[in-house]
């Protein structure tokens, strides 16, 4: 029978939690950027060009559409009061973000990849804005990026700091996927650890906030991870994300789509096996198969990507390391590595590959600006090792899971391939394509005590509804 709820004195009820409601930074922010903007655009205007004032144009314009975006992530996830934080979190990359790598590839170097994008787009602008699509060459890897920063400008005109606005904001959508594909495969994990480290650690926040491959590799990434999680969750519709996300990535970097092709097998035996009784029950079987026959089908496409794309003739052991050898010459500083590569052929030298890649360069190796992110991935060493100890039997048990272990595959081989790299400023760029995976590892080895169980009570309450995915939480059966 069921039980009537208990009622309080005054009419409420007792068995309901109350959420007190708050308008948060969110208004405040909004605020501040009408005032700012006008007044911007006032003071730059005169004696400059549209390249630089045109961001005051069109940073209200991006804020005012990640403010919705946040909204309805804070509502896909059942946690109403983060949209506040959301678009905190879309202010700092969007516009600190953006900004300040533009004045560090502008100001500070006077050089770097987003300049070529930006002198491609310029010759692409007028071309598209009458439709001509023609002789664009071959529409891959650094031509793809150039296509779309001139799509963009197309858009927004030509205008480079605009166009870093709008690349660091695809890059925040990116990153509220990812946030979306944690909350619906790990209901128990910690997301408030995940999110904070998520949107406010700096590398994540400034690196991929440029016009250049990680803010668009981030959006790609973060698209096929969500529909990777909803697909596996029994949702078709998850299906196009995927499609769409690893098709995008494979386009530009053909190697970090296989990364992503790889974590997806590691989850095909919780998707393939039998299910115990509420995770069969909310798994339809076509949406499994589909997301299965994705993978599977997509495996060979990737490998002939990649052999294209590193120009060797089939993937084995002397043409990988080949691939491996020639990515360490390119990589040095004027022909000079910054560090000895590890051998990753052996299992110690593997361990330095992960310390390597997720670590350095440490602070007695660090010179420059580089002993910035020296010190944050310090930081980020100290909090990620108290989080593991503090629920170490939790992060063995994670390993039962498809998501913890479809992240640990990712992060084990991006830094297989990517301590190749002998270059630390290259490191540290890059790892933001790995960080969001690594703290999937952390945020769900690290539950505190009571979280895990109202987590789970959402999840249940969602996957009744029709709109969860907490069939992607289950151990192998």
């Amino acid at each position: 029978m069921p039980v009537a709820p208990a009622w309080a004195p005054g009419g409420r009820r007792q068995d309901l939690p109350v959420i007190k409601t708050t308008p948060g930074v969110a208004p405040i922010l909004i605020l501040v950027g009408l005032v700012v903007a006008p007044v911007g655009l006032a003071v730059t205007i005169d004696g400059t060009t549209y390249d630089t004032w045109g961001a005051f144009v069109w940073a209200p314009v991006l804020l005012a559409l990640a403010y919705p975006l946040c909204r309805w992530v804070a509502h896909r996830t059942g946690e109403p009061h983060i949209a506040g934080f959301l678009f905190g979190a879309a202010v700092l990359k969007i516009i600190v973000g953006a900004v300040t790598r533009y004045y560090m590839v502008d100001a500070v170097y006077g050089a770097g990849d987003s300049m070529r994008y930006d002198d491609a787009a310029a010759e692409l602008t007028e071309p598209f804005r009458q439709g001509i699509f023609e002789g664009l060459g071959e529409i891959t890897g650094t031509r793809f990026l150039e296509i779309v920063n001139g799509l963009v400008q197309a858009v927004i005109g030509q205008t480079m700091v605009g166009s870093f606005l709008v690349f660091a904001a695809l890059g925040f959508v990116g990153l509220c996927f990812l946030y979306l594909a944690f909350h619906e495969a790990l209901p128990d994990g910690d997301r408030t650890l995940y999110r904070r480290l998520l949107f406010l650690t700096p590398t994540l926040w400034f690196w991929p906030s440029s016009v250049g491959k990680e803010a668009f590799l981030m959006l790609c990434i973060g698209a096929a991870a969500y529909g990777f999680v909803r697909l596996v969750g029994g949702h078709a519709a998850g299906a196009p994300l995927l499609v769409l996300g690893a098709w995008g990535t494979a386009v530009v970097r053909p190697h970090m789509a296989m990364l992503l092709a790889a974590g997806a097998v590691a989850a095909l035996p919780s998707m393939l096996g039998r299910s115990r009784g509420a995770d069969r029950a909310r798994r339809p079987v076509v949406a499994t198969l589909l997301g299965a026959a994705i993978v599977l089908a997509g495996i060979p496409l990737l490998l002939g990507a990649a052999e294209s794309f590193f120009d060797i003739e089939g993937l084995n052991l002397d043409s990988v390391q080949e691939a491996r050898s020639d990515v360490t010459d390119r990589t040095g500083n004027d022909g000079a590595p910054d560090f000895v590569t590890p051998d990753v052929t052996n299992p110690i030298g593997m361990a330095s590959a992960i310390v390597t890649v997720i670590a350095r360069p440490f602070p007695w190796e660090a010179g420059g600006a580089q002993l910035l992110a020296s010190m944050e991935m310090v930081a980020l060493g100290g909090i990620c090792t108290v989080a593991l100890l503090r629920r170490r039997k939790a992060l063995l048990r994670a390993m039962l899971q498809r998501w913890p272990r479809f992240a640990a595959v990712y992060v084990l081989g991006f830094a297989w391939g990517f301590s190749a790299v002998a270059n630390f400023g290259i490191l540290a760029r890059q790892r933001s394509l790995m960080l969001p995976f690594l703290f999937v590892l952390v945020a769900m080895a690290c539950r505190p005590s009571g979280e895990g169980v109202k987590a789970t009570e959402v999840g249940h309450r969602a996957a009744v509804s029709g709109r969860g995915s907490a069939a992607i939480s289950g151990a192998d059966g």
